[in-house]
């Protein structure tokens, strides 16, 4: 996927952070990957989704920063609608005493709404650091047009 590299960010004791633009499937695709075991976290957005996706970082990174929409133990902190059965969560995951931040999609079938694997997760200390380089990916508008 070395084609349409928009960016590529070493984040220390994580590996790499990696935004493509697809032009072919009009998307941006995100990338996390674990240095230790080669895993990657994939996200994939519309291009046309870049402002709510922007919005979303908006809304949950002073969260992130301070605390204060953390006080649940695990959920969806703020969602976006990105497509006409899609969404795309900010969500706080916790396992024993580990908390972890994700950006997750989810889609819309006949049975109600189902996470797919499109999912970028980073440890909760990272989490405005993620917010940050997506961001950095998505703004200014004119950078992908």
């Amino acid at each position: 996927m070395a084609q349409g590299l928009l960016t590529r960010e070493t984040i220390a004791d994580f590996g790499e952070f990696r935004a493509y633009l697809r032009a072919e499937r009009e998307e941006l695709a995100f990338e996390a990957f674990r240095e230790g075991d080669g895993r990657a976290w994939l996200l994939r957005v519309p291009l046309a989704a870049r402002s709510a996706l922007g919005r979303l970082l908006r809304e949950v990174s002073p969260m992130l920063v301070d605390g204060t929409g953390l006080k649940i133990e695990a959920g969806v902190l703020r969602q976006v609608t990105i497509g006409h059965a899609d969404q795309l969560a900010a969500v706080l995951i916790v396992e024993g005493d580990q908390r972890a931040f994700a950006l997750w999609r989810r889609e819309q079938l006949r049975s109600g709404w189902s996470w797919t694997i499109d999912v970028m997760v980073v440890p909760l200390e990272l989490a405005c650091r993620l917010c940050g380089l997506v961001l950095q990916v998505i703004d200014p508008p004119t950078a992908l047009s």
